[in-house]
């Protein structure tokens, strides 16, 4: 549905506008990475695939930081973030 794609890239742009401009994840890391990974999906089915890219980079970016200790839990974040990510590049 085109108005609630728009509606929600809306939310996105502007939730992340305020999260970037005070430095920090009010949603929790994890958290941040899944909502990003839903809005480059949500950017690349609206065919704004170079913001989606943005965000895609970012994502990879902290899944490689060094902030981070792999583990089980956070092994699986990255493989659903992995899938989801993925996923936007296969046909509907």
């Amino acid at each position: 549905v085109p108005e609630k794609e728009r509606e929600a890239s809306t939310i996105f742009t502007s939730a992340f506008e305020y999260l970037d401009a005070n430095d920090g994840p009010a949603l929790g890391p994890r958290s941040e990475l899944w909502a990003r990974a839903s809005w480059a999906r949500l950017l690349r089915r609206t065919d704004r695939v170079r913001e989606a890219e943005v965000q895609e980079r970012l994502i990879m970016y902290v899944l490689r930081s060094a902030h981070y200790h792999v583990s089980y839990s956070f092994t699986t974040l990255a493989i659903g973030l992995s899938l989801t990510l993925w996923s936007c590049l296969l046909p509907n």
